[in-house]
């Protein structure tokens, strides 16, 4: 079989030293810059590029906790490339979309209700909502 690991001679079962020996082993068609790779059945030599198209990340151990595969604008590391927009970020269906802001409504004068069980409408305090849309609401009365 072509580009496979096979010991330099043939013949009686080597020494352990014979087996040893640097330059005991050639891979078949052996050419400069070559890397050997084991891809589950042979060892073949082959150009990086080739191994690397072999590998997936998957298929490795367990990435270091660094900086290494972090995407960029120029990269996509393990997510999507960056769209370069500060104010978006990646939603749950994987895709960039606006982050949505928080609004300050402060009133302008005071309310007074007075131990009234009828609901009443809050002046100033006005919600744009819109069809479809999600709000929390955080109110702090002081």
């Amino acid at each position: 079989m072509a580009n496979e690991l096979k010991h330099k001679t043939v013949g009686e079962q080597l020494t352990q030293p014979e087996f040893e020996a640097i330059g005991g082993h050639i891979a078949d068609g052996q050419t400069a810059n070559d890397m050997l790779y084991f891809n589950g059945t042979y060892w073949i030599r082959a150009t990086a590029a080739t191994i690397a198209a072999l590998m997936k990340l998957d298929d490795l151990a367990t990435p270091d906790d660094n900086t290494d595969l972090n995407a960029s604008t120029t990269r996509h590391g393990l997510l999507k490339k960056l769209d370069n927009v500060a104010t978006n970020f990646m939603n749950g269906q994987g895709n960039w979309a606006a982050a949505g802001g928080a609004t300050v409504i402060r009133k302008t004068a005071d309310q007074t209700v007075n131990n009234s069980v009828t609901l009443q409408n809050v002046a100033d305090l006005v919600l744009p909502v819109a069809i479809g849309e999600i709000w929390a609401v955080t109110l702090l009365l002081r």
